[in-house]
């Protein structure tokens, strides 16, 4: 979740800024939506779904997904190629389709390619609730104290959050995400 590219693409889906903005994330010093995976998964489906309805293809849509739009058309009008396979592009965006599609053929039947994942070494799952505050929270760290969890948890759960307190201006309202009770045994062990 916290990856950032050398271009300063950040988050789950690698979003610059401008384009974030563009796709309704809301960027600034206490929040940083391309880090909300619920927000930025909405967003980057959005984008994929603009990018296809121009390109008409999924390849060249993931392609311009990954070099950027004005890159990519300026490739296609140099080379007078409109097809991703026919296309010279830079080494990244070219090994970044067959990524793509190495990946679903994996998730798909990963024991087929080698992969025995058993159920212990997954990931588990963890229910969480949605507390939408609309007023501002000057010490987050209490705020989560508060509620029985650690700071380290609440950043865990809303690594968007990018400073210690959240400013409401106006009508805004945020949904922050906080595990279930009942499940904080299931993760604790990832925190610690």
């Amino acid at each position: 979740a916290n990856a950032v590219s050398p271009a300063k693409a950040t988050g789950f889906w690698q979003f610059l800024e401008g384009t974030a903005k563009e796709y309704g994330l809301e960027i600034n010093n206490e929040v940083d939506e391309r880090f909300h995976w619920r927000k930025s998964t909405e967003a980057a489906c959005r984008y994929f779904k603009w990018l296809f309805e121009k390109y008409n293809s999924w390849t060249l849509s993931a392609a311009a997904y990954n070099c950027g739009r004005t890159a990519l058309n300026r490739q296609i009008e140099l080379q007078k190629h409109e097809n991703y396979y026919s296309l010279l592009l830079p080494e990244e965006t070219e090994r970044y389709v067959f990524r793509i599609l190495a990946f679903k053929l994996i998730l798909a039947d990963p024991q087929r390619y080698g992969y025995f994942i058993d159920y212990q070494d997954m990931y588990p799952y963890i229910d969480t609730d949605q507390v939408i505050v609309t007023e501002t929270i000057p010490n987050l760290a209490q705020w989560a104290q508060d509620r029985g969890l650690t700071y380290r948890e609440l950043k865990y759960f809303n690594p968007w959050l990018r400073t210690n307190s959240l400013t409401i201006k106006g009508n805004k309202k945020y949904s922050i995400e906080l595990p279930n009770v009942n499940y904080r045994h299931n993760y604790t062990h990832l925190l610690y």
